[in-house]
């Protein structure tokens, strides 16, 4: 199972040209382990950055102040995410996280 984690628009009435400026992009993450407590595990931008210099064909993406922006389809994305979950590097390592009970 992923996360598909993104931010929410930002509530910055004094200042719409900074807001304007944002990029609100996705990120994906591993959910290994849902019970008792959900473990995640983050896919590395820096082993992506790699990956695709040595295969550039691998995925539709850009490249915006040296970050990877990709724009390849959720299905293209899915594909490359379920292929390398067990490369080493591709994630990072598993963090937990526990339910506060109130």
């Amino acid at each position: 199972m992923f996360l598909d984690l993104y931010t929410i628009e930002p509530e910055l009435p004094q200042n719409d040209y900074y807001r304007d400026h944002l990029l609100r992009v996705h990120s994906f993450v591993a959910a290994l382990q849902t019970e008792p407590a959900i473990r995640i595990s983050y896919l590395d931008p820096e082993w992506l950055k790699k990956f695709l210099d040595k295969q550039p064909s691998a995925l539709w993406r850009e490249r915006v102040n040296d970050e990877v922006v990709i724009t390849a389809s959720p299905k293209e994305l899915q594909k490359l995410l379920l292929t390398h979950l067990k490369t080493e590097g591709a994630f990072s390592e598993l963090s937990e996280l526990k339910r506060k009970k109130s």
